[in-house]
């Protein structure tokens, strides 16, 4: 099964991006970056549309518990659920090399995606901490 698609996202207007007042369709390795960014950032459980889905990363739990559970043991956190939000979208076979590092409150990621179609991507995001 795969995604097929995704809709981009325009970081700067929080909307898809519209064309001519069409949405932007990503596809191939394009679409596995957007379902990515879309998705790995987003707090498990904060929307609707993500409950019972096991998307995203327990944020609020993790923020909420900042001084009383070390920083190192919040990061691995965020690294598993990385990783296993990544492994939900149907166009990535395995994930590797997630990296995680902390810029203030900031944790910056780089992880290396082997998509189903045997392409590698290089993802990079931002996660407020």
């Amino acid at each position: 099964m795969a995604i097929g698609y995704s809709l981009l996202w325009d970081d700067e207007t929080g909307d898809f991006m519209l064309v001519d007042g069409g949405l932007v369709l990503a596809e191939g390795e394009l679409s596995v970056c957007e379902w990515l960014a879309c998705n790995i950032g987003v707090e498990e459980d904060k929307h609707p549309i993500y409950e019972d889905t096991g998307i995203g990363v327990p944020l609020g739990d993790l923020i909420g518990a900042k001084g009383a559970v070390p920083m190192g043991t919040i990061m691995a956190v965020l690294s598993t659920k990385i990783e296993e939000t990544a492994l939900l979208c149907p166009d990535v076979a395995s994930v590797g090399n997630i990296r995680l590092e902390r810029q203030g409150g900031t944790a910056h990621l780089t992880m290396t995606v082997q998509t189903t179609g045997g392409e590698t991507v290089e993802e990079e995001a931002e996660i407020d901490l």
